[in-house]
C-alpha cells in the first residue's frame, strides 16, 4: 500500500511481496479461481460466466479485428 497526500493506492503484487509471498503463486491463484468461474453452469439463456473486464476484453478484441476504432 501506498500512501500519499491524495490518498492510498493498493497495488497487489506489491502486497503479496511484502506479505511474504509470491507474485508469481499470487498470479497462478488468480488463473486457477478465473478457471473455476469459467466452469460454472451458466444462468438461463447465457452462454458462460464471465469475471469482471471480460466483456471489455472481448469488445475491444472484436473492436480490432473488424478494424474499429475504440477511444477510452
Amino acid at each position: 500500500m501506498h500512501i500519499g497526500y491524495t490518498g492510498a493506492t493498493f497495488d497487489p503484487v506489491d502486497e503479496v511481496k511484502v506479505r511474504g509471498f509470491n507474485a508469481e503463486f499470487f498470479l497462478q491463484t488468480v488463473d486457477q479461481m478465473i478457471e473455476e468461474i469459467h466452469q460454472v453452469p451458466p444462468a438461463a439463456g447465457g452462454d458462460r460466466v464471465l469475471v469482471p473486464g471480460e466483456p471489455e476484453q472481448q469488445r475491444e478484441e472484436r473492436y480490432l479485428e473488424d478494424g474499429l476504432l475504440h477511444v477510452h
